[in-house]
This record gives structure tokens, sequence and C-alpha cells, in this order.
């Protein structure tokens, strides 16, 4: 009985773990697409000419560059987070054949 209620454990362990990985891998693109247009706004607010000091007027161009620079500057962050899901998984689905080659084994003696 022990080793029943053992398993249901270690399942509940891999599950907690493929919901936190399902959790990161929904949120994360979302808060980077934030950050992403936050800082385009600021952009914006800056290009803007407002008779302020901190006016810097700039071109419809240059306001295309800066958007283009910013997808550019966020690009690897996204894809390092990418990667690092995917290791996520790959260290979970590991346990979870580990967890059952255990069973297997337990289950031959």
């Amino acid at each position: 009985m022990s080793h029943v209620s053992h398993t249901s454990c270690a399942e509940l362990s891999a599950l907690s773990a493929i919901s936190s990985i399902a959790f990161y891998d929904s949120w994360f693109p979302c808060v980077m697409q934030v950050f992403r247009t936050m800082v385009i706004a600021v952009s914006l607010w800056f290009a803007a000419e407002n008779g302020t000091v901190l006016s810097l007027a700039l071109s419809a161009g240059a306001l295309a560059a800066i958007d283009d620079l910013t997808g550019r500057l966020f690009a690897p962050i996204e894809a390092l987070a990418q990667e690092f899901q995917t290791i996520q998984r790959s260290s979970a689905n590991a346990a979870g054949i580990r967890r059952y080659s255990q069973r297997e084994h337990h289950a031959g003696r």
C-alpha cells in the first residue's frame, strides 16, 4: 500500500512540475510583449515634439528603426527563455521516465 501512495506522490510532483512549466510558458511571452510595448511607448513619448528639453523630435523612419531594434533586442531574451522551458520540459520528462523504470524494476521483483 505504501508503494502505491509513494507513486501517487511522485506522480503529483510530476504534475506539479508540468503545471508550473505550463504557467511560465503562458505568462512569459505576455510579459515580454508588455515590456517591449512599454519601451516603444517611452521612445514615442521622447520622440514627440512637445517643446520640452527631453523631446527628440524623431522622424517616422527613426521611430520605425526603434521598433525594429527593440524587437531585435528582445529576440535573444525570448529565445533563451524558450530554451530554458525546453530544458524544464526535458527534465520533467526524464523524471517521469526514471519513475516508470523504477516502477517496472520493483514490479519485476
